[in-house]
């Protein structure tokens, strides 16, 4: 161990001759000097009771009031005891008497050789001058020595003082007894002592001996007996040993006036520093993989507390900062209390070796702190990871080929090492025929090693390749159809002979016919057969049906085989067997798939010119099954009356056919004759002109005139008639007729009006009659699609007639259009409106349909910059029954505008120093609820400390924040 060397620089020395109190204390004043005093700050180097420190000396600060001296000790006995307690002074055979007369009043018990007191404590840093006033009583002699007295109640062997009371001194006077007191005479060190003043009877004193002041320059030790005391300095501590840190030392000065008031005082605060870095709780983190990512974690400490000045080191060579840190209030010793500033710390990307690690303080110049330090490494013995891409189903391409590369099929995932870094697995293939051609299964094998040769274990992928690819037929479609005729054998066994063709991209096809059987038709012999095939590959992957549909027709007539003309037949009109056995007759037909029917129109009798003269126009038609007629068979008979006259003017010849509105026509046909001959003589002629008979229309009819020629034997010939047939031919013509035209189906156009809209005119006839024959209509694609044709009729008195057609093609281009629906809206995100009802919130209109089809094709979202914020675009679609379609979308845009709300949360407090709460804790004592999130993030964002009027006041902001 260290011994101390003393360091004290200069002794106050004050002598006091006596003490008198100004008459006004108020006006006494506290002064101080040297302060802070020069002290050394210095580094440990001395253990005390095992605490290592420093023997620290310094000159303390020098203190006096104007009233009195400059010693730092002054009691004049005039103030009560109990201001400091009876614990603070010792008498024995001794009297204190207060206020009244301030003074120590000695020899007081009966007998008493050798009175004494004993003062309060003081710090003793060496040689210290103490001043003692005495009253001395006539004639008395005494004599006084001066003890020190330590902590543990020794008194010291020998005194540190000694001094006579005697003739010297004026009987009846004070006087002040000077003395130095030092520790060293009495082979003791300085440190904290009591002072014990002996008094020694030389004669028979009487009890009027008096001490009325008592100086000492030292320093009280603590402030519990400075109440009864006219003027003190206290202190918390003095030269000598202190500990490492910074130790806080402060001096007190007060001064009192008689009535115990303290009427001034000073005050001297400093630190004492013992410093010393040291380290502590060291800690290490292995390096793994033979990395750089070991650690060295420890605790620094110095005794500077102002600011952190460490550094440290792992060479002795370079010295980087230590950051941060707090200052540290320790006690290393019973009633001393010192504070140093320590921090924790990690050094991190450490390779595995041994370190010597070093710490020191810049400002201090102290032998840095030292520890060896073995960071150790981690053998990598651990397998790397990965994710094998899953089962897949794989299927070959037209050609039968497949690509079973993991880029197809896919790559591994996560490949992973604690130590290894751009590894890749491989694998191995076994390939295997799947149950039918084309097929197969890969069992895939993946591996992965890192670079220490850890392995993880295999990872099995199942690889199915199949074939998909129906056959396809390479006959076209509908090119073995046939239509064959009812009669036609060999066509349809022909037809029935085909067959289609298919391939298929892997395997030979397999084909299966289905035979239809025949489906007659509308009549007769006709119908349909209908053979369908598939074709399957050797997976069993089934074409498309290939039909084939043989019509069978009958399209031809029946043919008659009795020949035209054959059955006609002249009859004399006496001749009755004669004209019935004609009439009997009837003609015959064949037909080529079935018998036939046959339909006969017997004519009516049709009179001659005269007699019993005229014709018979009988005609039959043959019709199959299926109503195929033949052409019309006509039987003529004729009944004759012989031996008329003959007229050379051919029959007929003179017969004019004149348009109604032909007059010089008619003029001229009436101006014609006939002429006649016979083969008996020559005839006569009479000539019945005619009327003219109306016609069954209009201005049409006939004039007939007749001429009868006559022989001599009054065998009146034939008659001769001229017709004069009045015709109305010509069809009317139609003026106004409305155009063709294309609509819309909601715009399609009123039937026109007769009269007005539509008009017609006639060569003969100034009515026209106009007649609407109504439409028809041929629908197109979609109901609301068509054509309408409108037919009128013009038909003069005649039935000649014209019809004309207008065409409308009726068309619907027009989408439906929406009546309601969902506007666009901005919400919260806890808001978000379902989607709208059909038919209530969301309807549709048409120009044509009435019954719009409307279906909501769902809803897109596009994100935003956060999970709660993003855009929804629902879109429906309205379809009417032309597949006019509209689509209309309602934009959603969702925002979370509100922020989190603080459920539980710390209360705002008022705390003793020493009870400050620890940081409340997220996910109990602090909890945030939102409208959206149900997983609110919440961090504590610090706190901040605003200073208040001494270290220990302060107001802490603690902040945490909820996203």
């Amino acid at each position: 161990m260290k011994t101390f060397t003393s360091l004290f620089l200069s002794i106050i020395t004050i002598v006091a001759l006596g003490f008198t109190q100004k008459a006004n204390a108020q006006d006494c004043t506290v002064s101080v000097t040297g302060c802070p005093p020069t002290y050394l700050t210095t580094c440990a180097d001395t253990y005390q009771n095992s605490v290592l420190g420093a023997m620290v000396n310094f000159t303390p600060p020098s203190f006096a009031v104007s009233c009195y001296s400059n010693y730092s000790f002054v009691m004049s006995f005039d103030l009560n005891e109990s201001l400091s307690g009876t614990q603070c002074w010792d008498y024995t055979g001794v009297q204190r008497v207060g206020t009244g007369g301030g003074e120590l009043r000695l020899f007081q018990s009966s007998g008493q050789t050798a009175p004494s007191f004993t003062s309060p404590a003081f710090y003793i840093t060496g040689p210290t001058n103490c001043d003692i006033t005495i009253f001395r009583d006539n004639g008395d002699l005494f004599s006084c020595n001066v003890y020190l007295v330590n902590s543990a109640g020794v008194k010291s062997p020998s005194p540190v003082a000694s001094f006579n009371v005697d003739g010297t001194q004026t009987a009846g006077t004070l006087k002040d007894y000077l003395f130095t007191a030092n520790p060293s005479t009495v082979g003791w060190q300085n440190g904290v002592y009591n002072f014990l003043f002996e008094f020694s009877n030389v004669n028979n004193v009487s009890n009027k001996n008096l001490v009325t002041l008592l100086q000492i320059n030292a320093v009280l030790y603590g402030s519990g007996c400075s109440g009864d005391v006219n003027f003190s300095v206290t202190s918390t501590s003095a030269p000598g040993f202190y500990p490492v840190g910074s130790t806080p030392v402060t001096y007190t000065a007060t001064y009192k006036n008689s009535s115990g008031v303290i009427v001034s005082s000073q005050q001297c605060t400093f630190n004492v520093v013992v410093n010393k870095t040291s380290i502590n709780n060291v800690s290490t983190t292995p390096t793994t993989c033979n990395g750089n990512n070991g650690s060295i974690t420890f605790t620094a400490s110095s005794a500077n507390t102002s600011e952190n000045h460490l550094e440290y080191s792992l060479d002795g060579t370079t010295w980087y900062p230590i950051s941060g840190g707090n200052v540290v209030t320790t006690t290393p010793q019973a009633g001393t209390t010192t504070t140093s500033w320590q921090v924790t710390m990690t050094i991190p990307n450490l390779h595995a070796q041994t370190y010597n690690l070093q710490v020191r303080d810049t400002q201090k110049g102290c032998t840095p702190a030292s520890q060896s330090v073995n960071v150790l490494n981690t053998a990598d013995t651990q397998a790397p990871t990965f994710t094998r891409p899953a089962d897949i189903t794989i299927y070959t391409d037209a050609n039968c080929a497949y690509n079973a590369s993991p880029s197809v099929t896919g790559d591994v995932t996560n490949e992973s090492d604690n130590c290894s870094t751009g590894l890749n697995a491989t694998y191995s293939d076994v390939i295997n025929n799947g149950t039918c051609t084309g097929s197969k299964i890969i069992t895939r094998t993946w591996h992965l090693v890192d670079n220490n040769n850890n392995a993880a274990a295999d990872q099995v992928q199942t690889i199915t390749i199949l074939d998909n690819i129906i056959p396809v037929w390479t006959t076209t479609a509908g090119s073995l159809n046939r239509t064959v005729e009812c009669n036609d054998a060999d066509g349809l066994t022909a037809a029935q002979a085909l067959a289609p063709v298919a391939t298929d991209n892997c395997s030979s096809v397999t084909y299966t016919k289905t035979s239809g059987t025949f489906v007659s038709g509308t009549c007769g012999a006709t119908g349909t057969y209908t053979n369908t095939w598939v074709a399957k590959d050797a997976c069993l992957n089934t074409s498309a049906v290939f039909t084939q549909v043989i019509t069978i027709t009958d399209n031809t007539a029946p043919t008659w085989t009795t020949t035209a003309g054959s059955l006609d037949r002249s009859v004399e009109c006496s001749e009755a067997t004669a004209l019935s056995d004609a009439q009997a007759l009837a003609p015959e037909a064949t037909d080529n798939c079935g018998s036939v029917t046959y339909t006969k129109t017997s004519g009516t009798f049709v009179s001659g010119t005269c007699g019993a003269t005229g014709t018979y126009t009988n005609t039959w038609v043959a019709k199959d099954a299926c109503l195929n007629t033949s052409a019309v068979f006509t039987q003529v008979i004729t009944i004759t009356d012989n031996t008329a006259p003959t007229w050379t003017t051919t029959a007929g010849s003179l017969d004019r056919t004149v348009e109604c509105s032909d007059a010089t026509a008619l003029s001229n046909a009436q101006a014609l004759a006939p002429t006649a001959t016979d083969n008996c003589g020559s005839v006569t002629y009479t000539k019945t002109s005619g009327t003219f008979v109306p016609g069954s229309c209009g201005a049409t009819g006939s004039y007939t005139n007749t001429w009868v020629a006559k022989d001599a034997c009054l065998n009146t010939s034939a008659v001769f008639t001229q017709k004069i047939t009045i015709i109305d031919t010509k069809a009317p013509a139609f003026v106004k007729f409305p155009a063709d035209v294309t609509v819309e189906c909601d715009a399609v156009p009123a039937v026109p009006t007769i009269g007005t809209e539509v008009t017609a005119t006639d060569n003969c006839d100034a009515n026209v009659t106009i007649t609407y024959e109504g439409q028809t209509r041929s629908n197109g694609s979609c109901p609301d699609s068509y054509t309408l044709t409108r037919t009128w009729k013009a038909v003069d008195n005649c039935s000649n007639e014209t019809t004309k057609a207008q065409v409308i093609t009726v068309q619907d281009t027009k989408a439906p259009t929406f009546v309601n629906f969902p506007a666009d809206v901005t919400v919260e995100c806890d808001a978000v409106p379902a989607v709208a009802t059909i038919g209530t919130e969301v309807t549709a209109t048409d120009n044509c349909d009435a019954n719009v089809t409307i279906t909501y094709e769902g809803q897109t979202r596009t994100d935003g910059t956060c999970p709660d914020s993003y855009t929804l675009t629902r879109t429906w679609k309205a379809v009417d029954n032309c597949n006019n379609e509209a689509t209309k979308a309602q934009v959603i845009t969702v925002r979370d505008t509100k922020a989190p709300a603080f459920v539980n949360f710390p209360a705002d407090v008022t705390v003793e120093c020493d009870a400050v709460p620890a940081v409340a804790v997220i996910g109990t004592e602090v909890t945030a609820t939102d409208n959206c999130d149900a997983n609110v993030t919440i961090t504590y964002e610090g706190q901040t400390r605003a200073d208040g009027t001494c270290p220990d006041s302060y107001t802490l902001t603690r902040t945490w924040k909820a996203v």
